[in-house]
């Protein structure tokens, strides 16, 4: 199990744990370990015993480090806090992209995001705020921000991770240096710099107006030059859109963008939203600002990317459109890539089961062939058979038997290629064999009745039932007699248990006896379609090793 309470790259992305701060603001100390005069620490009075105070009157400034502030990266308290609140990442990150998501699905963003880009990709991270299921950040180095949208854009099950991210920012501009004259100058070389740190927002807040005023007009200078170079069929005015997360910093940043733009001449920076040739992104993490501007308009000399599909998946299969390489700009990946959650909107699933199935397969590259015959254990209501149902429509061969004592219900009418088997999974095997026979599905060398225990003729079990993953496994354990060797297995294993690392250990169980049924390296994947209390499970069957 990954741990990311040790890594500080993640460990504000753990549980929240109210208890540790409440301790040490019931019994503050000084950094020498004597107990702090409360009455000097509140501002608002100041301790009549002077020198006398057998308590600690250190100054806020040399006391530990805010407690909430160095696991979280925020406290609620802001300047009234006892503690200070000093900027913990000593140097500004190396950043591509800021990826907002909510708490609950940041370690799966961070566990995939480390799959497509290397383990050490992930350079930082930092909460909104301290509510359960808060907006945090996830800070990416990807080599290149450019790389990075279109390999986010490729992989396999990017409507599943993308769908689930809240907004993403664009850290860097890497326009390539051939398509820049001599003389010309990158606007975002002018925001090279994202030390730009405060304890206060209000601190923030100056710092970033004053350094927008400076900047701006330097970048503007450079897009007139360009503009000149290139015979003035350029838009003369830099037109900005300003982005920025948390909202009080996206705030302040539209504030200061505004005063900066009014501070330059003749109208060269104007705020447009709605056609931007540049695009200022802002993010605050940990008492530090970071700054981006980067061209929308300019096409990008992209690099393959470091990962992805393998032409099964992609934003392309969901119908978004994706420029090639070569002609898409930065603000052409950026839409695409936020397009996924209108898309989401405008087409809803049958149910929310159809997503976890259909990223189940997106993420372990198995493609359902229209010939396929399946088995759906536990199938009521319906919606993973709908989705394989759908899969086999138009092959001759192609079958779901669903497995379950109880209705479909999200099934009306049932389609033609599926056959509702209302029994246990433990009773289905003759039933299953003799509709198979009957509809002409079994091999002629097969015999229901033969010597043999069961007949291979299943290409694919699923199941979602209700129940504990040793029971799972058992009742999938018992349809192995059904598959052929090859044949797939996409599971969920829910939580029955009282603790994570008991559940875990019952995952692990239930893989292990999968794996003894004949199924060959069981995957197990925390989807972005699997709630919290669940994980899917992949495997092959390659037959039952003989005792």
């Amino acid at each position: 199990m990954v741990s990311y309470e040790d890594d500080p790259t993640t460990s504000c992305l753990g549980a929240l744990r109210p208890p540790q701060g409440l301790t040490e603001w019931r019994n503050p100390k000084s950094s020498d370990g004597v107990e702090l005069c409360k009455f000097f620490m509140d501002h608002r009075k100041t301790c009549d015993a002077g020198d006398a105070c057998v308590r600690s009157h250190q100054p806020r400034e040399l006391r530990s480090t805010c407690p909430s502030w160095s696991r979280y990266g925020v406290c609620e308290r802001g300047s009234t806090c006892w503690f200070p609140h000093p900027v913990l990442d000593p140097e500004p990150a190396d950043v591509d992209l800021a990826l907002l998501s909510y708490v609950t699905f940041a370690r799966r963003v961070v566990t995939r995001c480390r799959e497509l880009f290397g383990a050490d990709c992930v350079v930082g991270s930092s909460r909104a705020d301290l509510t359960k299921n808060s907006v945090c950040t996830v800070f990416i180095r990807c080599g290149g921000a450019t790389r990075g949208l279109r390999t986010l854009a490729e992989c396999d099950d990017a409507a599943h991770l993308l769908g689930n991210l809240r907004r993403l920012l664009v850290l860097r501009d890497d326009r390539a240096e051939g398509s820049l004259s001599a003389d010309d100058v990158k606007p975002s070389e002018t925001f090279s710099t994202n030390a730009l740190t405060g304890e206060t927002p209000e601190d923030l807040r100056g710092v970033l107006r004053d350094v927008l005023r400076e900047r701006l007009a330097v970048a503007s200078r450079a897009w007139l030059a360009r503009d000149s170079t290139n015979g003035g069929r350029r838009e003369r005015r830099m037109k900005l859109r300003v982005r920025g997360f948390p909202k009080q910093t996206e705030s302040c940043a539209v504030d200061a963008a505004t005063t900066a733009a009014e501070s330059c001449d003749d109208g060269t920076v104007v705020l447009s939203p709605g056609d931007a040739t540049h695009c200022l992104d802002v993010v605050t993490s940990r008492g530090r600002v970071y700054v981006a501007l980067w061209s929308a308009g300019d096409v990008l000399a992209e690099e393959p990317g470091v990962g992805g599909g393998d032409g099964g998946g992609g934003l392309g299969a969901s119908g978004i459109f994706l420029p090639a390489r070569g002609e898409a700009t930065t603000r052409d990946l950026v839409h695409a890539c936020e397009r996924v959650q209108e898309m989401r909107h405008a087409r809803p699933p049958p149910c929310r089961a159809y997503y976890k199935i259909e990223e189940a397969f997106a993420r372990s590259g198995v493609r359902v062939q229209k010939d396929w015959k399946c088995v759906d254990v536990g199938a009521s209501p319906g919606g993973w058979t709908s989705y394989l149902s759908a899969r086999l429509s138009g092959g001759e061969r192609g079958r779901v038997w669903a497995v379950d004592p109880a209705a479909l219900s999200g099934l009306d009418p049932i389609p033609d290629n599926v056959t509702h088997l209302r029994m246990k999974a433990e009773e289905c095997e003759g039933p299953l064999l003799a509709d198979a026979f009957d509809r002409g599905l079994v091999d002629d060398d097969a015999s229901v009745s033969g010597s043999r225990v069961g007949v291979g003729i299943v290409d694919l079990v699923v199941c979602d039932a209700n129940a504990a993953p040793m029971k799972v496994a058992e009742m999938l354990s018992a349809m192995s007699r059904l598959m052929k060797r090859g044949g797939w297995l996409v599971t969920t294993f829910k939580n029955f248990c009282r603790g994570a690392a008991e559940w875990e250990r019952e995952v692990c169980a239930g893989a292990a006896a999968l794996a003894r049924a004949g199924f060959e390296r069981p995957r197990v994947y925390h989807l972005f379609s699997n709630c919290p209390q669940e994980k899917t499970l992949v495997a092959r069957y390659v037959g039952a090793t003989e005792e």
